[in-house]
């Protein structure tokens, strides 16, 4: 039987894993990474604002804003960070180092929240690991040489210091949601994102594509193609922000992450379709032992 959190971690899912894409492809324009970022965040507002509008009167508890002055801090090195990973590495290889969330929770959710998995769900989790290193493994490699390759990479370290990072956040978005309710906090959240965000991008020089001329002068297609992405990356980021806060206030949190981490299969596999990333079938193989450790959490 079907329940209310799985049907919205599954909505939650499928929107992180569309905006991924989207993301890279934006990237690949040479759209500049402050831009998606302030874009992200700034462009679900109007989308937040109706739905704030329509959902009644809201009422915040003691204590919710500090916890948001926390929520955005700790969100904007976060969403720094995934912007910068896909920006220097293949999203096929970036989504997976992202799962590992729910592994990095096993300590944050137990210090913060009391929460912590059984045997069933401590076997997931190792196999989220075992999945990780055989995504970073090429043939030939052994030993650790495989994990030293993380450190290589610069846009796997931005995506490790990701997933830490987001372990934390998605405590704080339960206690931020305890204290209001799911789309008062969205709402207030990406208001106060949006708004510390703004002079971030003014910061050096103020152009939209990292490439030194201006290229959408004299195309309008690729000027029209580059906002629409930026907008519809916003608006995927309000649709599943709501979704994500309304499920884990009916369950653990891990859950909810995890499940909303297994729409990176998709991901691996449309990287290789559409972006040319080379290794997509290994990166998918392993990509499912790591989703068939995030089932075993979920399924506990």
């Amino acid at each position: 039987m079907v329940i209310i959190w799985q049907v919205l971690s599954l909505i939650c899912m499928v929107s992180f894993a569309t905006q991924n894409l989207i993301v890279k492809g934006l990237t690949q324009q040479g759209v500049r990474s402050k831009f998606i970022l302030w874009a992200l965040v700034a462009a679900a507002v109007p989308f937040l604002l109706a739905a704030y509008l329509f959902s009644g009167p809201h009422q915040f508890l003691p204590g919710f804003n500090t916890v948001l002055f926390f929520a955005v801090l700790g969100n904007i090195l976060g969403f720094y960070g995934y912007i910068r990973a896909i920006h220097l590495a293949d999203v096929s290889l970036v989504m997976p180092l992202l799962s590992l969330t729910p592994f990095f929770m096993l300590l944050t959710s137990w210090i913060m929240l009391a929460e912590f998995p059984d045997l069933s769900g401590l076997v997931g989790i190792l196999a989220v690991v075992i999945g990780t290193y055989l995504l970073t493994r090429k043939p030939g490699s052994s030993g650790l040489k495989p994990l030293a390759a993380l450190w290589e990479n610069h846009g796997c370290r931005w995506a490790l210091l990701t997933a830490f990072v987001w372990s934390i956040q998605a405590n704080i978005d339960k206690f931020g949601v305890a204290l209001s309710n799911p789309i008062g906090y969205t709402f207030w959240f990406h208001i106060l994102f949006s708004v510390l965000l703004l002079p971030f991008i003014f910061i050096g020089e103020f152009k939209l594509l990292e490439t030194g001329q201006f290229r959408v002068k004299g195309n309008l297609n690729f000027f029209t193609g580059v906002m629409g992405g930026l907008v519809l990356v916003g608006t995927l980021q309000a649709l599943m922000t709501i979704v994500q806060m309304m499920a884990i206030m009916e369950t653990q949190v891990s859950y909810v992450i995890a499940i909303k981490r297994s729409g990176m299969i998709f991901v691996v596999l449309l990287g290789g379709i559409f972006f040319n990333e080379k290794y997509t079938v290994r990166r998918f193989l392993a990509a499912l032992v790591v989703f068939s450790g995030l089932l075993a959490i979920l399924l506990r």
